[in-house]
């Protein structure tokens, strides 16, 4: 079984297991955001940990990467751009970045809040 310890091995894993050749390269050339751990993540009922890849062409790729329970593995699925802040489980505590906050914890948080307000 693989385990997912540090932001390298995520970026690592979901690049080597993404959805297509175009999204392969932008995680060469272009911009990768790790938003974080979000639990659930729809429509699973799942954690997982969602990132954006953005290629210098200006598509991005909404990714998560999820356990799959069944294959003790994990897998790469492509999102929809709507990210489901509201689920985001990261903290502002953290000093370090950490899987579960992920690269911009103070935006996450704030979008997190926005979304719990809008429902």
């Amino acid at each position: 079984m693989i385990h997912l310890r540090t932001r390298t091995e995520l970026i690592q894993f979901a690049r080597d297991n993404c959805t297509s050749s175009a999204c392969e390269r932008a995680f060469l050339t272009g911009k990768v955001t790790v938003f974080g751990g979000f639990d659930p993540l729809p429509p699973g009922t799942v954690p997982r940990w969602m990132l954006c890849v953005h290629s210098i062409h200006g598509r991005a790729w909404y990714l998560a990467v999820l356990a799959d329970d069944v294959g003790h593995c994990f897998r790469v699925r492509e999102q929809e751009s709507n990210v489901p802040w509201e689920h985001w489980k990261g903290s502002l505590d953290d000093q370090e970045f950490t899987l579960k906050s992920g690269d911009i914890p103070i935006q996450a948080d704030a979008h997190r809040r926005q979304a719990c307000q809008a429902t």
